[in-house]
């Protein structure tokens, strides 16, 4: 018969097993992402040596100069009340382009952050509200 002393230790060993299994699972996998990860800086450094890679520098000219074309940016939003209504107004007030949608997403069961975002839009009309029916839990 196995004392109650003995059933912890197995289960103990069991759980270190386990946890061993798991940690070479996670290690392998990590090996593969960095394995790809590496690879891909290595046809970099290599494009980079044999002269096929090359970046275009923006001049400060070419940075100053108005973007063209409509944009959308899009802001997704979840208990972000203390902030939303600022990061709202921040970025209708510096984006230099006149001609782009922001869009804030909201989700129906986060009020604050319904209300917070429309306060930092005001009237501006390029502002979308988007407020998904399925909340989060």
């Amino acid at each position: 018969m196995v004392g109650a002393t003995d059933a912890i230790h197995i289960a103990i060993a069991a759980l270190q097993c386990a946890e061993q299994e798991l940690l070479l699972f996670a290690a392998f996998w990590f090996l593969i992402g960095a394995i790809d990860d590496i690879g891909v800086d290595i046809c970099w450094i290599w494009l980079k040596l044999t002269g096929r890679a090359h970046v275009r520098k923006i001049s400060q000219e070419e940075a100053a100069m108005p973007l063209q074309g409509r944009a959308a940016i899009l802001i997704a939003a979840w208990r972000e009340a203390e902030v939303i209504g600022h990061t709202v107004r921040h970025a209708l007030s510096v984006w230099r382009q006149d001609d782009f949608t922001l869009y804030v997403g909201c989700y129906s069961n986060d009020p604050d952050t319904v209300a917070a975002a429309m306060s930092g839009a005001g009237a501006d009309a390029r502002v979308r509200i988007v407020i998904h029916e399925n909340g989060i839990m």
